[in-house]
């Protein structure tokens, strides 16, 4: 008895094979082009919506430079200063981190405070001019308003003090001290120049 061959069935199992194939490789070309540009947005939109590492720039002794952000805030670093801030500023929030001196332009953004986050402390502001020195050698902070209206803050974001025009806030040891100073005297640095009256020997060395 010779065995019964069966050639059709094999061969439509084949053909029915090749057409599925064929189904899912058309589907696949399809797909593969909206996979590949869902992935890039999703990648973009994530990199928009994470929080990103702060940017630095340091100014060594004996130099001066002044940074300008996409806003129009202006910043001058003083000598031997640290400045960080994140690469999309104006995107996330107006923050900046400071370790040294600065002076401070900052362009009017209701909606969008300006802060100086400090070591200890913290300068909030809607749109004003003022100066910080935060030389981590001093043990103290010194924050002077020279337009406009800013307020300090602690790190859990308590008031401690709200400037006026020509007001300086000493800070030390979570306590501010609020006095009336020359506002000339606290920002001639920018130009190169220093005024010490009734300062400490150490004080003046920290400048020089």
């Amino acid at each position: 008895i010779q065995p019964l061959c069966m050639p059709a069935p094999v061969e439509k199992n084949k053909k029915h094979l090749q057409a599925t194939i064929g189904w899912w490789l058309r589907h696949i070309a399809i797909w593969i082009p909206a996979i590949l540009l869902l992935a890039t947005g999703g990648y973009i939109y994530y990199n928009q919506t994470q929080s990103p590492r702060f940017a630095e720039i340091y100014v060594p002794k004996g130099d001066m430079q002044t940074i300008i952000f996409q806003d129009g805030t202006k910043i001058i670093l003083n000598a031997d200063s640290r400045l960080k801030y994140t690469p999309g500023f104006k995107l996330f929030s107006r923050e900046v981190e400071l370790e040294g001196e600065a002076y401070f332009e900052v362009a009017k953004d209701a909606s969008k405070p300006f802060y100086v986050m400090l070591d200890d402390m913290a300068v909030k502001v809607l749109g004003t001019s003022f100066n910080v020195n935060a030389y981590r050698d001093r043990g103290n902070v010194l924050t002077t308003l020279v337009t406009g209206k800013i307020e300090i803050l602690d790190t859990l974001g308590k008031s401690l003090a709200v400037l006026n025009p020509s007001e300086q806030a000493d800070f030390s040891n979570s306590k501010v001290d609020v006095t009336r100073v020359n506002v000339d005297n606290c920002i001639s640095w920018r130009e190169g120049k220093f005024y010490f009256e009734a300062m400490r020997l150490e004080d003046i060395m920290l400048q020089l």
